[in-house]
């Protein structure tokens, strides 16, 4: 590689867009949407969810008197945030390893395997983080039992309970249900879900997914009762070294929505002061590096950083579900 470059958008063009923003990035920034803020560290002013209401002991009266009408107040809310500098996983390339890989199987991209890995790895944090918050900041719902089949309706009713709910406390309709992949494949098989439902599609005409069918479940959800059903599949070792996923036993039910719009999670991201990677959740950088503690001349160095604050922008606006899955 020439001399100089230390930027991985110099030797792998639009890399930065594609493992941040594309496919493979962590599924929870569905339900904490980013929201770029000037500040690093600050205030974010919100219109409440709940605010003064229709009250029809005070109703509207058909009067032309000014005494008709009704006294109301426009009710914010300041979320305080501060974000947190993170330094993710690093990967060095020997020169002579990634020349032979290049040039050996046409197939292998040594440089894009490293910046995947590295990225993955800042995700997994990400989520372990999301989690956290979720946890501290949101009331438990009721508990969702996926151990035992039960009917289409209870499961219907159970969500319908949930959503109404969230929608009585803050007037907006929750649109998101994130949950792991073992919650998502009690759900995939349940029997609520197995008889299938009718798809309409121009290409293909009308068809009948049924529980065999991947896209089934977030069907189901979609069609039933409006939510986007997000399934979170990470993997990784626990601290006793046991591969587990990293989203267990828990969902999150809540109202999701990007930019400004009201959003029971948002993802605090800096616009300002980070170079050519303002706005980004996740830098990554590869840098030529030379002859250190026995590393090759000219060999690439791929890490990962980032700056974010997760935060729970309104609790009205989510619950947090405990899952039974046995």
């Amino acid at each position: 590689m020439p001399a100089g470059k230390n930027s991985i958008i110099q030797h792998v063009p639009g890399i930065y867009r594609k493992v941040i923003t594309g496919e493979g990035s962590p599924k929870a920034l569905q339900v904490a949407p980013v929201l770029t803020q000037n500040a690093y560290n600050g205030e974010y002013q919100i219109m409440k969810t709940n605010p003064e209401r229709y009250d029809l002991r005070n109703p509207i009266l058909k009067t032309g008197d000014a005494a008709g009408f009704v006294d109301l107040d426009l009710q914010y809310a300041t979320v305080q945030f501060t974000q947190s500098r993170v330094a993710g996983g690093m990967i060095t390339i020997p020169a002579r390893a990634l020349q032979s890989l290049e040039a050996g199987n046409s197939d292998l991209s040594p440089l894009e395997d490293a910046v995947s890995s590295v990225t993955q790895h800042m995700f997994a944090g990400y989520t372990n983080e999301f989690l956290d918050v979720a946890d501290a900041g949101l009331t438990d719902g009721t508990t969702l039992d996926l151990s035992t089949p039960s009917a289409e309706d209870d499961l219907l009713e159970f969500f319908q309970k949930e959503m109404r709910t969230i929608q009585l406390n803050s007037g907006y309709r929750p649109n998101v249900f994130y949950c792991g992949r073992e919650a998502f494949d009690k759900l995939a098989t349940h029997d609520a879900l197995a008889q299938g439902v009718a798809v309409s599609s121009t290409e293909t005409g009308t068809r009948r997914l049924g529980s065999n069918d991947p896209a089934f479940a977030q069907e189901w959800f979609r069609s039933r009762l409006g939510l986007e059903l997000i399934v979170d599949e990470f993997v990784q070792k626990n601290v006793s070294g046991t591969d587990e996923f990293v989203v267990g036993s828990e969902g999150i039910l809540a109202h999701a929505q990007g930019g400004s719009a009201q959003s029971c999670f948002k993802t605090m991201v800096q616009t300002l002061g980070r170079g050519e990677l303002a706005g980004e959740l996740i830098t990554v950088m590869a840098k030529e590096i030379g002859i250190e503690a026995g590393i090759d001349e000219g060999s690439l160095r791929v890490a990962a950083s980032a700056a974010w604050s997760i935060q729970v922008v309104d609790d009205n606006l989510g619950l947090r579900i405990p899952i039974t899955l046995s």
